[in-house]
């Protein structure tokens, strides 16, 4: 569903109920008659405010995309020296999200059209954990500026990291072939999600409720790769050579080799289709 029709669709909700309110009152006589006579005069001005609110926000939009320029800022996420495992939580919203593996000092790269509010960024060290938090506050009627809203995470590829995700709206470009995550933990409502894994996977467990309608999962050949769909209702498209569907309806790979590791997923939610692909070619 699209975020204008999705909008569209609360505000007559909250109408509604504040309708049914207003009579449920005027009815059992809580309201006196005069209040009453005056808000049926005045109706009309709340579609005249909707209608202004709905027109500017695409006014707004328009100017935007044809006259501003992008936005770029870069955060430095440092990393002690003394860090042995990374945990990264990341909320993210309305916008393209890409996480991959960079050479030096970790960094986020958001790039936005218009005003923005600066990311969240909370970071702790406790022994040899290293606990990264990224959040954007958002409104709660998506701002004319998240037509292009993009970020860029850029983790170590010398440390183990656990991964968890929670996106709303947002495409997800989530390449770890040269990330070496051992725990993927991914909450989707909408939006296309790719996820590619590589030989750095030792032994990855990853959860993904998603309600996405393209969730496409590419895994190297080598390893041993276990898919457990919740959903008995969502379609799968899978290479049938590299895959063989159990009794229970998980798959399993046919042509694993025991030393190149293994991924279990285990894929929920209201998930339409599903694309696990297969890369000979892919290494980390």
């Amino acid at each position: 569903m699209q975020r204008l029709t999705r909008r569209i669709l609360l505000l007559v909700s909250l109408a509604s109920v504040v309708l049914g309110l207003f009579l449920l009152g005027a009815n059992l006589g809580f309201i006196p008659g005069t209040v009453t006579a005056l808000a049926v005069d005045l109706w009309p001005l709340v579609l005249v405010a909707g209608g202004g609110i709905l027109l500017a926000d695409s006014i707004a939009k328009r100017r935007l995309t044809r006259s501003s320029v992008p936005v770029v800022r870069r955060h430095e996420l440092p990393v002690g020296p003394e860090t042995r495992e990374v945990s990264c939580h990341i909320q993210f919203s309305y916008g393209r999200l890409m996480i991959d593996a960079v050479d030096g000092t970790p960094y986020l790269l958001c790039e936005h059209v218009g005003p923005a509010p600066e990311p969240l960024i909370e970071q702790s060290t406790r022994g040899g954990l290293a606990s990264l938090s990224l959040s954007l506050q958002q409104p709660f009627f998506p701002a004319a500026f998240q037509l292009s809203n993009t970020w860029h995470l850029g983790l170590p590829p010398a440390l183990p990291i656990a991964l968890d995700l929670h996106l709303h709206e947002a495409v997800l470009q989530l390449d770890l072939r040269g990330l070496p995550v051992d725990r993927l933990d991914l909450r989707a409502d909408s939006g296309a999600q790719e996820i590619r894994l590589g030989s750095r996977q030792r032994h990855l467990a990853a959860r993904i409720p998603s309600s996405s309608s393209d969730l496409v999962i590419v895994v190297p050949a080598a390893a041993r790769v276990e898919a457990t769909l919740l959903n008995p209702f969502c379609r799968i498209d899978f290479p049938q050579g590299d895959f063989e569907r159990r009794s229970d309806g998980s798959l399993v790979s046919s042509r694993a080799d025991p030393d190149s590791g293994r991924i279990e997923l285990t894929l929920d939610g209201a998930l339409r289709s599903i694309v696990l692909d297969v890369d000979d070619n892919l290494d980390g």
